[in-house]
């Protein structure tokens, strides 16, 4: 009877334990909130291009930022059959403002309920709509813990959007989520950021994540990469500052990491690139 109930045990906790590697996609997408001011690149036009960008990636986890409550829906009526959403606007009303949207594959991934939310990159990150530092608006980082539905497995992903103004506040919120990341309840599960950082590569505040022990993943597989502009400004241009990241922290691996910047029929889906990256547990 020991040996039994050890079996019927085993075949229980299989689906956590010697787990086969298993690959997730992450997609980190500024959608550009919607304006009329934008006349032929302005939301109603390009819709069905964002959509195509979507569906491009097959994504597990898309980071989307500059989301309005309006454009929140129109991605939900795109892709809410395959996806459901974690989602907080940054001001202090819910219904104002935009959002660090958090989509996540229905299919594979469920949210633990007692580990997600939103949090303002402030001095006082639980108060709703706060702002510090030198900071032109509030800001916000969105996240949650997801575990996959088929093999026990969870993992952390944090999307935000640092101000694009401050200086010190891009390096304050990068200290503030490199703790939040740090103190995740359980801490041999990898995390995934990611976001649009309005910082390049040799900034403070990306050395601040990299100093904490997160890994670019573009850079992980794309070490010599020259021309890696990912704001377009909706005419394709990429010879700027990289400024939308995916990182991880903990035991992963990145297979692959791209700049999307080729158009779609002739035309850019926001004025940032997409950038995508494939990433790998290991047993």
């Amino acid at each position: 009877m020991r040996y039994l109930f050890c079996i019927v045990w085993l075949a229980m906790c299989a689906p956590t334990f010697g787990a086969e590697p298993a690959t997730v996609n992450i997609l980190t997408f500024n959608i550009r909130y919607a304006t009329a001011r934008d006349g032929d690149n302005r939301w109603s036009k390009r819709t069905d291009i964002v959509h195509e960008q979507i569906n491009r990636a097959q994504a597990d986890f898309i980071g989307m930022q500059e989301v309005t409550r309006a454009q929140h829906d129109d991605v939900e009526k795109m892709i809410g059959e395959q996806f459901d959403a974690i989602t907080r606007t940054r001001e202090t009303n819910p219904d104002k403002g935009e959002a660090c949207t958090l989509w996540y594959r229905a299919e594979r991934w469920r949210i633990d309920p007692e580990e997600q939310g939103t949090f303002w990159l402030s001095e006082s990150p639980d108060v709703a709509g706060s702002k510090s530092w030198d900071s032109s608006l509030p800001r916000i980082c969105t996240w949650a813990r997801f575990i996959d539905k088929h093999t026990g497995r969870a993992l952390y992903v944090f999307n935000t959007h640092f101000d694009h103004r401050g200086e010190q506040a891009r390096r304050q919120s990068a200290k503030l989520i490199a703790a939040r990341i740090k103190a995740r309840k359980h801490q041999h599960e990898p995390a995934i950021l990611t976001g649009d950082f309005n910082a390049g590569e040799d900034s403070v505040a990306i050395a601040t994540l990299r100093d904490a022990g997160l890994v670019d993943t573009f850079r992980a597989v794309n070490p010599d990469a020259k021309t890696v502009g990912t704001f377009n400004g909706f005419v394709g241009k990429s010879d700027g500052a990289k400024i939308d990241y995916i990182f991880t922290a903990g035991e992963v691996r990145t297979l692959e990491s791209k700049i999307h910047t080729a158009p779609i029929n002739s035309r850019w889906p926001s004025d940032h690139f997409a950038v995508s990256a494939k990433i790998q547990w290991p047993k």
